[in-house]
């Protein structure tokens, strides 16, 4: 099993882990490919692990890094945490598909 893991700290939003990881695993999507398709018994899996450890920071009352004030008419919904959500690229899943890989979210509380 080979493992490659974001350089980013975990109260990170997993987008910019996500964008990360796809800097560095993009330049070898050829070999990726070769090698899952010569060795049948191969399986490639992107696997996103979410942790939720609530402080009190991580709610929608707390300040958003990089947000001075949500923009006019916007508010954000209380009670969720900050972390929640991502966008997956439409890169990324060009990736997963030409490579063949798939795709695994966890997500723990």
């Amino acid at each position: 099993m080979w493992e490659l893991k974001s350089d980013l700290p975990d109260t990170e939003r997993i987008d910019q882990h996500l964008k990360q990881l796809f800097g560095k695993l993009h330049p070898s999507e050829r070999v990726l490919k070769d090698l899952l398709a010569t060795n049948h018994d191969m399986v490639a899996q992107l696997q996103v692990v979410r942790y939720f450890d609530e402080g009190p920071d991580d709610y929608a009352d707390a300040p958003v890094p990089g947000v001075e004030e949500p923009p006019p008419n916007w508010a954000l919904v209380p009670g969720q945490h900050r972390l929640l959500g991502m966008v997956l690229s439409a890169e990324w899943i060009a990736f997963l598909h030409n490579v063949g890989a798939n795709l695994q979210f966890d997500e723990y509380d």
